[in-house]
């Protein structure tokens, strides 16, 4: 028996073309569609991730936090990951941005193209159409590191220190009055 079905596009930032086509089912959330992503475009498991309500510009909207984030106190309530069916979103915009590394902003494209009546197994997300391999990005780790003389660095810390305080509390300088 066909079923309702999202067929969602997923572009991935980068100078190259990579994106993704694939279908999940309405009830998918996007907990499930990030697990998808990150295993998809082998993406760093422990990176925080957040989706965003986007416009025809592609401009980043309300988020879907990773996370549930409200509290007992909070007045409005933000929408998680988990909590939040891709199908609750198709109905107030087709277009979502994914920022992978806050640090390094991997960002992707998520369109929602259209909602077709087609058979789909059990899963509820599945890969139709891969083209191109993403690669990550990394900011440089050593952060020049790598030019530091520690023999340079050691001998700062030993050279006299011209004022340090040796207990003698009888030499204060006046112009600090």
């Amino acid at each position: 028996m066909k079923k309702e079905v999202l067929k969602l596009r997923i572009v991935a930032d980068t100078e190259e073309d990579i994106f993704a086509d694939v279908l999940a089912k309405p009830s998918c959330n996007f907990l499930k569609l990030h697990h998808f992503i990150i295993d998809l475009f082998k993406l760093d498991k422990l990176e925080m991730a957040s989706f965003y309500l986007s416009n025809d510009e592609w401009d980043k909207g309300e988020e879907i936090t990773l996370f549930d984030m409200n509290s007992d106190e909070d007045e409005f309530s933000s929408m998680s990951m988990e909590t939040t069916p891709i199908i609750n979103i198709y109905q107030k915009t087709n277009k979502i941005l994914y920022v992978h590394d806050f640090l390094n902003m991997n960002i992707f494209y998520v369109e929602i193209l259209e909602v077709n009546q087609i058979e789909l197994d059990q899963s509820e997300i599945e890969l139709i159409h891969h083209f191109g391999n993403f690669k990550p990005k990394k900011v440089e780790s050593n952060d020049g590191i790598d030019n530091i003389n520690l023999d340079e660095i050691n001998e700062i810390f030993d050279e006299y220190d011209e004022d340090s305080i040796n207990g003698d509390f009888d030499e204060l300088d006046e112009d600090f009055y």
